[in-house]
């Protein structure tokens, strides 16, 4: 919904996108880091718990910091079919076809670190996957800046009015 609501709101969805990916990028570059800052101090609170306590704090704390990168990967669905919308690709493709290509997206994407893991170990592998991010982000951002139509407003091409939601209306 989010995304629906910022891909309205937009001139270039493509440079937001760009930097949607970059910051995912980045995001995944910290996890690591996060998870190892907290860890001690988990630990530390939680040690004389009983067990299914502390698996408990551990899911809620993971998906705590987790929901910040699966936000900004929502966000970018959105703006994927604005985009489309406004270009000749668009109109040659339907919604279900851009789904499905997202959800084979999301698939290979979460198989690529069973083939890169075995290959190059965890650090490593965690770096290409950046590096990957980094280039689509930045190769989208120079599209995004190539193909800019200024004063141009994106709109999502939804055929619901947003407006009859109440949740939009929060956001």
């Amino acid at each position: 919904f989010a995304g629906i609501k910022l891909s309205n709101s937009l001139k270039s969805p493509l440079l937001v996108f760009g930097m949607l990916e970059i910051f995912i990028g980045l995001f995944s570059l910290l996890v690591p880091s996060i998870f190892s800052t907290f860890d001690p101090w988990l630990s530390g609170q939680f040690a004389a718990s009983d067990v299914s306590w502390w698996y408990a704090v551990y899911l809620i704390a993971a998906l705590l910091i987790l929901l910040v990168p699966a936000f900004v990967m929502g966000l970018g669905f959105p703006l994927v079919i604005s985009i489309l919308s406004h270009s000749t690709l668009g109109s040659n493709i339907s919604l279900g076809k851009i789904y499905g290509i997202n959800t084979l997206g999301g698939v290979l994407g979460a198989l690529l670190p069973l083939f890169l893991l075995p290959a190059f170990g965890w650090l490593s592998s965690l770096r290409w996957i950046v590096l990957l991010s980094l280039l689509i982000g930045l190769a989208v951002i120079f599209l995004g800046l190539k193909y800019a139509r200024p004063g141009e407003a994106s709109h999502f091409p939804a055929q619901i009015d947003l407006s009859r939601i109440r949740i939009f209306n929060l956001l």
